[in-house]
């Protein structure tokens, strides 16, 4: 049986690319404080872009950003 997301069509499909677009490609942080520091800062920085949200890696164990979506 296929998972799917919530509210989503699409299956989730962890394959070989997703550990390289959800952790190896990304700055990881120590804790979930420093993540939300960085995303503060990013906010105050780049006002116009859209706003960063901080999740804990299955892959690492580490904290990165990922960017919210426009809902």
């Amino acid at each position: 049986m296929t998972r799917r997301r919530r509210g989503s069509p699409k299956p989730i499909f962890r394959g070989l690319d997703f550990e390289g677009k959800s952790c190896t490609r990304k700055v990881r942080f120590a804790n979930e404080r420093e993540a939300l520091e960085r995303a503060g800062y990013l906010a105050v920085a780049h006002p116009t872009e859209l706003g960063k949200c901080a999740y804990a890696c299955e892959f690492c164990g580490g904290w990165h950003l990922a960017t919210r979506r426009a809902d």
